[in-house]
């Protein structure tokens, strides 16, 4: 479904290196016409800590007490009273809003493209869109923006208090000018996943947007850690020459910093294992992401902005590869 002229226009016109906090404010509408958006249902069943708002009686398990008068006897635990020879009853209070967080992975290798825009860019709008369509379902939203300079947590708040300091720690972080083409972008993934269980509460939802360079054992087992008690839509962003390389040639590649890379794919076993390399880590990412709760999406860097939003919103992968030819 093509969004109409008013909405897709949010993006048109803007930079392809960097975000605007005033950008990513304009994201609200693309959020609202992804609510207005027929629903189509996930393959996958979510299960998760949390209860639906269209579906059942909307409450939370509170605590475990001894039976009173008057409590309702559908919801004495039987196990309990057995075990203890007390009847005991269970409570609920009312369901509390989910907290969204939306972390955006900010490393060097995070500005970078060939086609449509940087991967931190692309990050940053779509992590943009997400936080407006948690404010516009009343629930609240936080981050985590992580880079080669540092990082920033967001505690989650509603409305424009939650989003307000997300997006500037956005815009901040993934300043072209924060790049180093000499820095080691692998080093702090995994310290991002740790400091992201820190931040996070039991129940959320967390979007994570990056390219998942540095997805080794040790962010494994932070990332296993982070999904035991929350529900986690890993959205793995790559440039078109990240998936395969072009046609036999020599090519310059402009390189964060400012650099150029010289790339030579005049061997087709070396376009072939490019290609399945690429392919083996996606496999990997998916495999690991895509069980229960949990959501592994895929996306390039030159897709529609609405698209590629309903795509993470709906746990399905909207990238496709180029194919190396011969």
């Amino acid at each position: 479904m093509a969004m109409h002229k008013g909405a897709e226009s949010v993006t048109e016109r803007r930079s392809p290196v960097a975000v605007t906090v005033d950008e990513l404010l304009d994201c609200r509408r693309i959020a609202r016409c992804l609510q207005a958006r027929p629903k189509h249902p996930v393959a996958a069943t979510q299960v998760g800590a949390v209860r639906s708002r269209q579906l059942g009686r909307g409450l939370d398990f509170s605590e475990l007490r001894m039976y009173q008068a008057g409590d309702d006897i559908r919801q004495i635990d039987w196990n309990v009273t057995a075990r203890t020879g007390k009847p005991h009853t269970k409570l609920f209070s009312l369901e509390r809003e989910r907290p969204h967080f939306v972390v955006l992975d900010a490393r060097p290798g995070m500005f970078f493209a060939t086609r449509g825009a940087f991967k931190s860019v692309v990050a940053a709008r779509l992590a943009a869109v997400l936080a407006w369509t948690a404010v516009l379902g009343n629930d609240r939203v936080g981050g985590l923006v992580f880079g080669e300079h540092g990082h920033r947590e967001i505690k989650p708040d509603t409305g424009r208090r939650g989003v307000m300091p997300l997006f500037r720690a956005i815009v901040e972080l993934t300043d072209p000018a924060q790049a180093s083409a000499a820095s080691d972008a692998v080093a702090p993934f995994t310290d991002g996943v740790r400091r992201l269980s820190r931040l996070v509460h039991t129940g959320s939802q967390v979007y994570f947007f990056s390219d998942f360079a540095g997805f080794d054992t040790r962010a494994k087992a932070a990332f296993a850690a982070l999904m035991q008690h929350n529900s986690v839509t890993a959205v793995h962003i790559a440039d078109v020459l990240e998936t395969a390389l072009p046609p036999p040639g020599d090519y310059s590649v402009r390189a964060a910093g400012g650099g150029r890379l010289r790339v030579h794919t005049q061997s087709r076993q070396a376009r072939h294992a490019y290609q399945a390399q690429f392919a083996d880590m996606q496999t990997q990412l998916a495999q690991f992401f895509t069980r229960g709760r949990h959501r592994y999406v895929s996306l390039l860097t030159n897709g529609a902005l609405d698209d590629q939003a309903a795509a993470v919103l709906a746990g399905r992968s909207a990238a496709h590869p180029e194919r190396a030819d011969g």
